[in-house]
């Protein structure tokens, strides 16, 4: 296993001297593979050839108008117009303001890692004690690194995460070890902008050691990884930091293999043998989250979302595998992993592209019951153009027959009968809200990219809300999204400013209400 930081600890040591003790340079071989094979999953969907979207109705989530300017805000960090920020991730801090994180412009063609500040009203916050050099334009923005010695170079975000007072950001950071590689890093700041320190890790030394999702529970930090195996994606892998008082991380050598465990399907357990590459079936780590109970247990087990290929003509689905505290396969989930098809058995391409757990009470006939939901969108091929597949899963790795059709609903894109290519629409991202999940995208015709968000009832699947909400600045996506206030979603992403080029993008943050609450003055912030 590689562990190392180049941050200083507390005690003025180097970071790299307190972890090379925890098996520095190590390569782990801790594989965890289903013992029973999974044929192609059979799950026919009756569905119209599109789903309309719903405007005007009193549900339709629309741009609060009293977020930033009309419901948006977008912001180039008081950088030059022929620039491109990208935002991409977003968290909620515990008093309601989100962190924005993407990539900015670091010179030389470069990239770096930057984070914005807005108060629940859309307003940009100064950050009160940024650390040097990472302060910009009177702290309201946070550059990362800056140009500071023994950092990261930071070419992807790909979780943010909060916890304590404390911000993690998950990055792929790109090395040179004979030629340029790739792995992930976590960097750590305060609420306020001060510099923790960054960690990285990743079980071998092979070239795509790609940083793909992040979750804390309790003092965990679980991350996923993904591994092309010598160019081929035959496996992922997950890590565990123990996160300590003051911020800081330590890797948790109870997890795995010394920290990190990594996980293949053979093509026998996987029923991919048309597929196979060496045995193994081609699966990519996709998303990760923890499993949720009434406690927090001290080693949370957790999930993975991922998409195995089945054979050579194109047939990929998502898959679900749970895993145990310590990193192996938890065979009590079906198993160990759950596939579903959203194309009634043909070789479609249906690939995992978020994950949601929950935990809640419900009340029912018997009384009072707990019940765990594990959520998964997927990019789902359709006749003429790709859609959106969601699915609810139990704790036992079944679908709940409540939900949608058999425990999955399909919706956008363009499917039997259709006439038209109406372009794709694109997940990019999942949230749950009380009793409603949001998934947030962008609808992608031939001309310009929209940002799309459908709301739907979290227990049966059912519509509250689909639409495109274009801004007047020209292409533009949904990339991430969170819980909002009265029962709303805030998005990032990213909007090109096509008054000045056709590759220039700006960080581009919203928020979304049911209609008739955001424009309920009275009801909203009592008489005036």
């Amino acid at each position: 296993m590689n562990t190392d930081s180049a941050q200083i600890r507390s005690d003025g040591l180097p970071m790299r001297h307190a972890l090379a003790r925890l098996g520095a340079g190590l390569v782990l071989m801790f594989c965890a593979v289903v013992a029973t094979a999974q044929p192609k999953p059979i799950g026919p969907l009756t569905l119209p050839a599109s789903e309309p979207e719903l405007p005007n109705g009193a549900n339709d989530y629309v741009y609060d108008r009293f977020f930033a300017v009309g419901g948006i805000s977008v912001d180039r960090f008081a950088g030059t117009s022929n620039a491109s920020y990208d935002g991409q991730k977003l968290v909620r801090l515990p008093g309601g303001d989100v962190v924005v994180a993407g990539l900015v412009p670091a010179g030389a063609g470069a990239q770096q890692l930057g984070l914005v500040r807005y108060s629940p009203s859309g307003r940009r916050v100064t950050w009160p004690a940024i650390s040097a050099p990472f302060g910009h334009n009177a702290n309201q923005y946070i550059l990362y690194p800056n140009g500071a010695a023994n950092s990261p170079r930071v070419t992807n975000v790909a979780a943010i995460a909060q916890r304590s007072g404390y911000i993690y950001v998950l990055v792929d950071d790109m090395y040179p070890d004979g030629l340029d590689k790739y792995r992930p890093a976590v960097v750590v700041f305060a609420d306020t902008g001060r510099f923790v320190g960054w960690w990285f890790i990743h079980p071998d030394n092979d070239v795509y050691n790609n940083a793909r999702d992040m979750a804390i529970l309790g003092n965990s930090l679980t991350l996923l990884g993904g591994n092309s195996a010598g160019g081929w994606w035959t496996k992922f892998w997950s890590a565990r930091f123990k996160i300590g008082a003051d911020g800081t991380l330590s890797v948790d050598t109870g997890f795995g293999n010394g920290g990190a465990s990594v996980f293949t399907l053979s093509s026998s357990a996987g029923g991919c043998g048309n597929a196979q590459i060496g045995g193994l079936c081609p699966i990519t780590g996709i998303a990760l989250d923890h499993a949720k109970g009434l406690t927090v247990p001290l080693a949370p087990k957790f999930y993975v979302a991922f998409t195995k290929k089945y054979d050579n003509s194109g047939d990929h689905d998502p898959c679900v595998a749970r895993f145990n505290g310590n990193g192996s396969l938890d065979t009590g989930f079906n198993g160990g992993v759950a596939c579903v098809a959203f194309d009634n058995g043909g070789n479609r391409e249906d690939r995992a592209v978020a994950l949601h757990t929950d935990y809640h009470t419900v009340i029912g006939g018997g009384g009072l019951s707990t019940v765990e939901d594990i959520y998964v969108t997927a990019s789902v091929a359709r006749d003429f153009s790709a859609g959106v597949g969601v699915l609810r899963m139990n704790s036992s790795g079944g679908l709940y027959s409540e939900f949608g059709t058999g425990g999955k609903i399909v919706f956008g894109g363009c499917g039997t009968g259709c006439t038209v290519n109406l372009g794709p629409t694109v997940p990019r991202a999942m949230a749950r809200n009380g009793a409603n999940l949001a998934v947030a995208g962008y609808w992608d015709p031939n001309l310009v990219d929209d940002p799309q968000l459908a709301v739907i009832n979290a227990t049966n699947g059912s519509f509250l809300s689909f639409r495109t909400m274009g801004i007047a600045y020209g292409d533009s996506i949904f990339a991430d999204v969170v819980a909002g206030p009265n029962g709303g979603f805030t998005m990032a992403g990213w909007a090109k400013d096509e008054t000045v080029g056709t590759w220039q993008r700006m960080y581009f943050t919203s928020q979304a209400l049911p209609e008739g609450f955001s424009n309920d003055i009275i009801f909203r912030y009592g008489h005036e």
